[in-house]
C-alpha cells in the first residue's frame, strides 16, 4: 500500500481516498465501492483484490448503482504458483475467478495486469473525465519523426482502433501550414525540424476539422525541437477545445521539463509507445454514457447463478467423491443450459425397447449408447460398460 501511495505522488496523482483491508475481517471492497460510487468527489475507482470474498455482491453492487464511475481493477492470481503467495499472504484461497471477470467486462469494469498500467488508466481517467465522449473513435497521429508514427500506427490498428480517414479539406489545409518534405495524410509527418510554431500550426487546422476527435501528438528530442514550447503548445490545445489529445514525449532527460508541464496540467501524457496506445484505446473504448451492464442485466444474473452453481460442484467433490453423480451431471448441465441428448434409466431390456422408435428395415432411427450405472466406476469404458 505505501508503495502505491509513493508512486501515486510521483505521478502527482490525486488520491480522494485510499484503503487497505487486509483480511476483511470486518470490512471488504463490497463496503467501501458502494460508498465510492455515490462520492462525488471521487471520480475513478481503482481496485487491487487477491480474493473475491464477496464477488457477487460486488458485481450487483456495480450493476444496480445509478451513478456510472471508472472502474479499474488489478486481480492477481491467475497462476497456480499465485494463488499459493495468496492463501500465504491473505490466508485465504484464490477463487476461481473467471466467471467473475467474465461479469466485470460486461458490466464495464477496466481491468488490468500490472501496477503501470493501473497509475496509467488512473491518469487518463481521472485527467481527462471532462474531454471528449464522443462516439467517435478514430485516431489522428501528429508526429515530429516518421519511425515512431509508422509504429504507433501499427499499434493502434492492431489494437483494433481505426486511423482518421482526413478530409480533402484538412489536407489542404495541412499542405498550407507544413513544408514540402512532410506529409499531410495519417498520420502526419511534420519532420524533424518542427518546431513549437509547427505544432500550433497543426493542432489548429485539427481544431477546425470536424472529422479529428482524437489525436496523438508525438515528439522526439531532436537538435532544434522546442521540448517545453510544444509541450505548452499541446496543453493550450487541450483547454481550448473537447477534442482529445495524447502527448506521446519519447526520451529520457530531454523531456523531463515536458513531463513536468503535462503533470501540473493535469494532461494525461507518455514515454512508452505501448503504454500510450492502451490507454487510449481503453479510454475510447469506455462506455462513458453508462449504458455498459444496463441492457445485460441478464446476462450478469446467469453468471452469478453459474457462480453460485459452481459453488456446488466443489461441496459436492470435497464429500470423499470420486466423481459427480449422473443425476448431478443432468441437474448442472440443465442449470448451466448445456443441451444433452435424451437420458433415461431402465432396469430391463423389454423397458427400453419400448421406448425405441425404428426404421422399417429394423434398424435404430436414432443412435443408442448403453452405459452402465454405478457410483463405484468412474471411467466406466475400462471395464466394458459403454455400448454404441
Amino acid at each position: 500500500g505505501s508503495a502505491l501511495l509513493d508512486f501515486s505522488a510521483k505521478k502527482r496523482l490525486g488520491i480522494g481516498q485510499f484503503v487497505s483491508v487486509g483480511n476483511k475481517a470486518g470490512v471488504d471492497e463490497v463496503d467501501f465501492v458502494s460508498e465510492w460510487l455515490k462520492d462525488e468527489s471521487i471520480k475513478v475507482i481503482a481496485l487491487y483484490i487477491e480474493e473475491f470474498s464477496k464477488g457477487l455482491d460486488l458485481i450487483e453492487c456495480i450493476r444496480k448503482s445509478e451513478v456510472r464511475k471508472p472502474i479499474i481493477l488489478l486481480n492477481p492470481g491467475s497462476s497456480e504458483a499465485a494463488k499459493g503467495a495468496i492463501s500465504s499472504h491473505t490466508g485465504s484461497m484464490a477463487g476461481e475467478s473467471k466467471l467473475i471477470q467474465v461479469a466485470f467486462k460486461k458490466l464495464g469494469v477496466i481491468q488490468v495486469e500490472s501496477i503501470e498500467d493501473m497509475f496509467n488508466y488512473l491518469m487518463m481517467f481521472s485527467w481527462n473525465y471532462t474531454n471528449n465522449v464522443s462516439e467517435d473513435k478514430s485516431v489522428t497521429i501528429l508526429t515530429n519523426a516518421g519511425g515512431p508514427g509508422i509504429m504507433l500506427t501499427d499499434l493502434i490498428e492492431n489494437k483494433g482502433l481505426p486511423l482518421t480517414v482526413l478530409s480533402d479539406k484538412t489536407k489542404g489545409d495541412l499542405s498550407k501550414v507544413l513544408p514540402s518534405s512532410a506529409s499531410n495524410h495519417n498520420p502526419i509527418d511534420m519532420v524533424g525540424d518542427a518546431t513549437a510554431k509547427r505544432y500550433i500550426d497543426v493542432l489548429n487546422v485539427l481544431k477546425d476539422s470536424s472529422e479529428v476527435n482524437n489525436i496523438l501528438a508525438i515528439l522526439t528530442p531532436q537538435a532544434v525541437t522546442e521540448v517545453e514550447e510544444s509541450a505548452k503548445a499541446i496543453i493550450d490545445f487541450s483547454k481550448s477545445t473537447k477534442k482529445n489529445i495524447f502527448p506521446l514525449f519519447i526520451g529520457g532527460e530531454f523531456i523531463e521539463s515536458a513531463i513536468a508541464k503535462f503533470k501540473e496540467a493535469k494532461l494525461p501524457f507518455f514515454k512508452y509507445d505501448e503504454d500510450c496506445v492502451d490507454s487510449i484505446y481503453a479510454f475510447l473504448k469506455y462506455d462513458h454514457k453508462g449504458t455498459d451492464g444496463k441492457e445485460k442485466s441478464l446476462d450478469i444474473l446467469e453468471l452469478v447463478k453459474e457462480k453460485s452453481n459452481n459453488r456446488k460442484i466443489k461441496i459436492s467433490l470435497s464429500d470423499k467423491e470420486v466423481a459427480l453423480s449422473e443425476e448431478q451431471v443432468i441437474s448442472l448441465s440443465s442449470d448451466f443450459n448445456i443441451p444433452l441428448c435424451t437420458l433415461g434409466i431402465f432396469n430391463d431390456v423389454n423397458e427400453l425397447l419400448k421406448k425405441l422408435t425404428f426404421k422399417e428395415d429394423g434398424l435404430l432411427e436414432k443412435k443408442l449408447v448403453l452405459k452402465a450405472t454405478t457410483e463405484d466406476i468412474a471411467h466406466k469404458t475400462d471395464f466394458k460398460a459403454v455400448y454404441l
